[in-house]
């Protein structure tokens, strides 16, 4: 397995940061490779809902659909996703952790290592 971790201390309250990174619509505003998503937008993603994600890595467009599969407000979220066209994806992990009067959020992206020479894949 192939694995992509980041991380950033946010001056701002865990819950207000957890709502925020979770909430599909706002993908486009902060992560680099969301050129726009569709489905469930408006809130904070729960079990089971889904988002269609475009993206763009390496010069390559491509989309993905991503369902929630934890919800732990305010600290941790879960999404599995799979390129449209493709059998195989990976899991986005979301921890947040209570840090300095803001949330120390952690972002860890998991699939498998075959997918590493993938120009679609998002990272």
């Amino acid at each position: 397995m192939t694995r992509i971790y980041t991380s950033a201390l946010i001056h701002r309250p865990i819950e207000q940061v957890f709502d925020y990174v979770t909430t599909a619509g706002n993908w486009p505003e902060w992560h680099p490779s969301s050129l726009g998503v569709s489905g469930v937008l408006d809130h904070s993603g729960l079990p089971g809902e889904q988002i269609t994600e475009k993206f763009l890595v390496a010069g390559r467009r491509g989309e993905a659909v991503w369902t929630v599969r934890e919800r732990e407000a305010p600290r941790r979220w879960v999404i599995g996703g799979v390129i449209t066209g493709r059998a195989t994806g990976g899991t986005i992990t979301y921890t947040l952790t209570p840090r300095d009067g803001g949330a120390f959020f952690e972002r860890e992206f998991v699939y498998p290592r075959r997918m590493c020479s993938s120009p679609f894949w998002i990272g």
